[in-house]
C-alpha cells in the first residue's frame, strides 16, 4: 500500500481505479461522474466513454466485467434509476471481474431537477452497495473485493457536496480474483432458472456461501409449451447451421433466442433484460472477445436494444447483430410488432443488412450468408425473416 496522501475525493476515485487495473470506465453526463471522466481521459491510462443512455451503458460495463476485465459505471441518481431494470436483471447472473457502478448524489440539488432518496433506491434494487465516508480509499477496495467475491456488480455513493473535500488515506491496489468465466447457467436470465437463481442471491446477499445446484435440462424442446415450439423450430435450420461456426462469445435476449443457450444447441453465452444483448456483446469486444456477436429478437431489439445500437454507432464499435424478425414479442404472449420499424431500421442501415427469408433457404445458403457476415470487421446486421 501506499502511504497516506491528501486527496479530493476526485482523486481518490481516480487513482483507485488507475491502481486497480479498471481498463474501461462508462459515463452518462452528469455531476460528479463527468468530472471523475474528464480527469481520467486526460491522463488517457484508462478508456473512458462517454454514453447516451444509463442502462445501456451499464450493460456493456457489466458486459466487460462477465468477460475477465474490471469496468465502472459513473452515474447520478437518477441515472441509476434509469438503469435498475439492467441492474436488477444482471443479479440473476454472475461476472468475472470487479463492476462498480459509482452513484454521485447530488443531495443540495445544485445540478438536477430534483433530490432524490438515493439510498432506499439503491436498497430496493438488492444491489451490494457502499457509502463513501471518512476512508474512501478503504471503502472502494471494499467494494472490488466485494464484487469478485459475491460475482456481483456493487454501487458505491458519492455525495456531490464532498468531491472537493480531502481526504488523507492510502490508495490500496487489491489483487484481482481469478475467477474463471462461469457456465452459462450462470450467465442467463431465463424463467427455467429464475428460481434457482433468486435463491442463490439469497444466499450471496445473506454472506452464506451455500449455493443451489442449476437444474438439468437434457433438451430444451422437451420443457417447451406447444406455442413456444413452434416459434422455436422456425429457427432451428439456422442454428443447426450456426453451431457449427459460432464466435467465442454469444449475448442472447430475453425471448426465443435465450433458448438456444440449452441443449441440444448451447449457442448463447449470456442474457441479462430484454434487449440487454447489444450492450452485453459490445462489453465482451472491449473486454478482448472481438468475435462477439448478439442475438435479438426484432421486439427485444426495438425495446431497449436499439439503445446499445446506438453505443455501436457513437462509439464505432463494430457491433455484430443477428435480429429475429418474426414481427411478434412471443415471449410475452404474441403481440404485434409494426412491421414499419424493421423496414425504416433496414432502410436507414441499408449498407450494413444481410436479410434471410429461412423459410425458403437451403442450408447451404444460409451458410454462405452467415459465414460472410462473421467475416465482417465492421459494423454488421443479419435478419432472419420467418
Amino acid at each position: 500500500m501506499k502511504t497516506a496522501k491528501k486527496f479530493d475525493l476526485i482523486e481518490v476515485i481516480c487513482t483507485s481505479l488507475k491502481n486497480n487495473s479498471f481498463e474501461t470506465i462508462f459515463n452518462v453526463p452528469g455531476y460528479g461522474g463527468s468530472e471523475v471522466v474528464n480527469n481520467l481521459a486526460q491522463e488517457q491510462k484508462i478508456k473512458t466513454f462517454i454514453n447516451l443512455n444509463e442502462e445501456a451503458a451499464f450493460s456493456i460495463s457489466y458486459g466487460v466485467s462477465s468477460n475477465g476485465k474490471r469496468s465502472a459505471l459513473l452515474i447520478k441518481s437518477q441515472g441509476f434509476a434509469k438503469a435498475m431494470n439492467a441492474i436488477t436483471s444482471s443479479l440473476s447472473t454472475e461476472i468475472v471481474s470487479a463492476n462498480l457502478v459509482f452513484v454521485f448524489d447530488d443531495t443540495e440539488g445544485k445540478s438536477s431537477d430534483n433530490i432524490l432518496p438515493t439510498k432506499k433506491i439503491i436498497r430496493s434494487a438488492e444491489i451490494p452497495f457502499f457509502t463513501l465516508g471518512s476512508d474512501p480509499c478503504r471503502e472502494i477496495a471494499s467494494a472490488i473485493q466485494k464484487s469478485e467475491n459475491l460475482k456481483l456488480p456493487v454501487a458505491i455513493i458519492v455525495d456531490c457536496k464532498k468531491l472537493k473535500k480531502h481526504f488523507s488515506c492510502k490508495i490500496q491496489k487489491i489483487p484481482q480474483k481469478k475467477n474463471k468465466i462461469p457456465y452459462f447457467s450462470e450467465r442467463l436470465a431465463c424463467p427455467i432458472l429464475t428460481k434457482y437463481q433468486r435463491q442463490n442471491l439469497k444466499f450471496k446477499l445473506a454472506g452464506s456461501k451455500k449455493r443451489e445446484i442449476a437444474p438439468k435440462v437434457a433438451d430444451i424442446r422437451s420443457s417447451l409449451p406447444e406455442k413456444l415450439l413452434v416459434e422455436f423450430k422456425k429457427y432451428e435450420k439456422f442454428f443447426d447451421v450456426f453451431k457449427k461456426h459460432r464466435p467465442s462469445i454469444i449475448a442472447g435476449d430475453a425471448g426465443t433466442s435465450a433458448l438456444f443457450a440449452f441443449s441440444p444447441y448451447y449457442c448463447i453465452d449470456s442474457c441479462t433484460y430484454m434487449g440487454g444483448g447489444p450492450g452485453m456483446a459490445i462489453g465482451a469486444m472491449l473486454a478482448g472477445y472481438k468475435d462477439a456477436i448478439c442475438i435479438t429478437g426484432d421486439f427485444s431489439f426495438f425495446a431497449a436494444g436499439i439503445l446499445g445500437f446506438n453505443e455501436a454507432l457513437s462509439h464505432n464499435f463494430p457491433l455484430k447483430l443477428i435480429i429475429f424478425n418474426n414481427g411478434k414479442a412471443h415471449a410475452t404472449g404474441g403481440q404485434d410488432l409494426s412491421p414499419e420499424l424493421i423496414d425504416s431500421f433496414c432502410r436507414s442501415h441499408k449498407n450494413s443488412i444481410i436479410r434471410l427469408k429461412l423459410s425458403s433457404e437451403v442450408e447451404k445458403n444460409i451458410e454462405r450468408e452467415l459465414l460472410k457476415f462473421l467475416k465482417k470487421d465492421k459494423l454488421s446486421i443479419l435478419i432472419l425473416e420467418v
